[in-house]
């Protein structure tokens, strides 16, 4: 099986400098949360060479919520969208995209 490697070029490292993102926020009710619990990793798919052969690159972590912290986000999911006519989804393009930075809210 032939041995795969990041390409040696300028682009491949400016896209692997982010690499590993530690993300420990989560959006709930329109608000960004903090999660101190436990963190789940994200694999890429692709595979990379290392002295102990092929595995999959870690591309860093995500929160893993406990039950009645997914349940919240949940409830504040189905809150917003609320059938369609909800907040979320009868927003302008435009004002759900720029969230807190726009002046009018």
């Amino acid at each position: 099986m032939p041995r795969l490697s990041w390409p040696k070029l300028p682009l491949a490292a400016a896209l692997a400098s982010g690499i590993p993102l530690e993300h420990r926020t989560y959006l709930r009710d329109g608000k960004i949360l903090t999660w101190d619990g436990p963190v789940e990793d994200v694999l890429s798919p692709v595979c990379v060479g290392g002295q102990d052969g092929l595995r999959p690159l870690r591309l860093g972590s995500h929160p893993r919520l406990d039950g009645a912290e997914a349940l919240k986000a949940l409830d504040a999911a189905v809150a917003a969208y609320d059938r369609g006519f909800g907040v979320w989804p009868t927003i302008s393009d435009h004002l759900r995209f720029l969230g807190p930075m726009h002046p009018s809210r």
